[in-house]
């Protein structure tokens, strides 16, 4: 295994690891106690530390969550391209946008990849098969423009 891949796995299994820790047992207030004249303690809430998980993020290639105004600009822009691509809803638009960044990180050097893998991404009913190379190559500038500028 690469250096690389051992990074990789190394942060996903921590991104794997505090997003189960953050899962906690609900607190059903109509539980009984487990023998009479006890009471069960709550299990402390355990928290994600934001910086480790924006840390391990990052490590595997994904940028930062854009602000509001960084969103509705990407939006636009993404409008301004075709209004179909993000009509259905803009929050699979970003989601999908930084999944691209993450290409953009993994292949600096093969934008012909950048290309394919962007029009697969951001395919759509009306566009089963993407909305074609040409297309999704403005796309992807977009995505580099306003999610990801510094990859």
């Amino acid at each position: 295994m690469t250096h690389t891949c051992r990074r990789t796995a190394a942060a996903l299994t921590a991104v794997l690891a505090l997003a189960l820790t953050a899962c906690g047992s609900s607190d059903d207030s109509s539980e009984t106690p487990s023998s009479p004249g006890t009471t069960a303690e709550p299990a402390p809430e355990e928290t994600v530390d934001q910086d480790e998980l924006d840390a391990a993020l990052e490590e595997m290639g994904y940028p930062p969550e854009a602000d509001a105004a960084t969103e509705a600009a990407y939006i636009d822009a993404l409008d301004a391209i075709d209004p179909r691509i993000d009509k259905d809803n803009p929050d699979s638009a970003v989601s999908r946008g930084r999944d691209t960044c993450r290409t953009i990180h993994d292949h600096p050097d093969d934008r012909a990849h950048q290309i394919e893998q962007t029009n697969i991404r951001f395919s759509h009913p009306d566009a089963p098969d993407g909305w074609g190379l040409a297309t999704a190559e403005q796309i992807l500038d977009v995505v580099h423009e306003h999610l990801c500028p510094t990859f």
